[in-house]
């Protein structure tokens, strides 16, 4: 709008304000909005001693003092949705001439403008008295971060107050001092994973990575190679220890694992499916930190070993194994080895724990087999052949001149035959039924598996035998 028209509507405004007989209050003035009086009451003047001094622009003619008289008005709506400002005090005319009028009425709106401001930045302030409440210090998810003006603390959540590094950090903390692991064998070959032990290149990975190997080569994260040396390992436990010619190697830091947590962090970082995926990280958590595991022969259904695993939900997949699985402070606690992959699981992977490992590790280095660290037993074994028998049921075995067939005289396991080398092959005979281990009863070849789980061997069970009519004991020594 031009210039002149804005003049004209100022000049309108300020003569109707000339006209206006303006006096003192006599009376402090009231409010009506009553709902702001009420929740004011009960609130502690915590007003600064000081209100900071607003400078106000000197309005110019026409445009300038225009925007003035709307600034004043937005500002007056705010203060009464906010809370109620105390009243100004309003501005007396004298009888002077008309310019200088004109001059203190324009005075008078820009002062009247300055205490409306200042008015509206001490009711913010107790708005926020109101609204900003402090939760209770008692809680221990809280800390108190800051204090404000009004001398109110406010409270925030602590964040992760346990240190732990994240996923992001540990891959790069780690991730270094993985590396791939490829091998020959005289039919096949194969990729796994190893974890650097020291900077002069001793390497840590599954035995059965590096199985029947006629080569072994190690693939370093930035893509150089090495060839490697087998220095010694451990079927029973899975753990074998390598060798490269390289130095100033990034060795990884190595944790506690008898100290994990069920619910912590757990990450694998590893070379799944092949080397074209090598530093693949995974995450998830620990599950179990005493898992026993046990493994059976695929062709002949016994039992072959148990293991005392950690167990984690971290996907671990062909290609992890030997890699390690690291805590939330960045630190090997494990290495992986085995996942369930039966139709139906998820998520169920074993790492061996790394206090075993190192104990591995340190004996192979000394030059022994690494028979320590107590991670895996060899299953025990009675040595027999058999089947399940009630009473008054037939079967058949064979004495060794000609096959027989007998009626059961109790319930229990018959013997068919026994293994030479064992125990039980001197001690029992073909057609002999077994009805109780140590005294507990067994009627099924899965109630003796479960009587000697548990046993190593060398270890004497006392087995309940009815022969011929005639019930007896024996004392047996268990074979692996």
């Amino acid at each position: 709008m031009p210039d002149n028209q804005s003049n004209d509507r100022k000049e309108e405004k300020i003569s109707a304000e000339q006209t206006e007989e303006i006096t003192p209050a006599a009376e402090p003035c009231e409010t009506e909005n009553t709902e702001s009086a009420e929740a004011m009451e009960g609130i502690p003047d915590e007003t600064p001693d000081t209100i900071p001094e607003e400078t106000p622009t000197e309005a110019t003619e026409g445009t300038d003092a225009e925007s003035a008289d709307e600034s004043h008005d937005a500002e007056e709506t705010d203060v009464t949705e906010s809370a109620t400002p105390p009243c100004p005090a309003p501005d007396v005319i004298s009888d002077e001439s008309k310019n200088e009028k004109r001059k203190a009425s324009r005075r008078g709106a820009l002062v009247y403008a300055a205490i409306m401001t200042a008015a509206f930045l001490v009711c913010f302030a107790l708005l926020i008295a109101i609204t900003v409440t402090a939760p209770p210090a008692a809680d221990p998810d809280y800390a108190p971060v800051e204090t404000i003006v009004i001398e109110k603390t406010v409270y925030v959540r602590d964040g992760d107050s346990t240190g732990k590094l994240t996923v992001a950090e540990i891959s790069s903390k780690v991730g270094p001092s993985v590396v791939g692991i490829g091998v020959r064998t005289k039919d096949a070959s194969g990729v796994g994973t190893g974890i650097i032990k020291t900077e002069d290149g001793y390497i840590i990975t599954n035995y059965h990575v590096i199985e029947d190997y006629t080569s072994i080569e190690v693939f370093m994260p930035d893509g150089t190679s090495y060839p490697a040396e087998y220095i010694g390992g451990n079927e029973l436990s899975d753990i074998a220890v390598i060798k490269i010619a390289a130095t100033g190697l990034p060795a990884a830091d190595f944790g506690n694992s008898d100290g994990l947590v069920v619910g912590e962090t757990a990450v694998a970082i590893g070379t799944p499916g092949g080397l074209e995926y090598a530093g693949t990280v995974t995450t998830g958590i620990i599950s179990s930190t005493r898992r026993i595991v046990y493994f059976y022969d695929n062709t002949t259904g016994l039992l072959q070993k148990t293991m005392t695993l950690i167990q984690t939900s971290t996907q671990i997949n062909p290609g992890n194994s030997g890699g390690p699985l690291i805590d939330g402070d960045g630190k090997v606690i494990g290495i992986n080895t085995y996942k369930i992959t039966e139709d139906g699981f998820e998520g169920i992977g074993f790492a061996i724990p790394i206090n075993g490992v190192l104990a591995i590790y340190d004996d192979i280095l000394a030059g022994g087999n690494g028979n320590v660290g107590n991670i895996a037993k060899k299953a025990a074994r009675l040595g027999i052949t058999g089947a399940a028998v009630t009473k008054g049921s037939k079967f058949t075995y064979s004495d060794g001149a000609a096959e027989r067939t007998v009626i059961a005289e109790t319930d229990g396991i018959a013997v068919a035959s026994a293994d030479p080398g064992y125990d039980a092959a001197a001690k029992l005979r073909p057609g002999d039924i077994i009805t109780a281990i140590d005294g507990h009863a067994v009627r099924t070849i899965d109630d003796v598996r479960a009587s000697i789980l548990s046993l190593a061997p060398g270890d004497k069970i006392t087995l309940t035998v009815f022969r011929d009519g005639t019930e007896m004991t024996v004392d047996v020594t268990l074979g692996g």
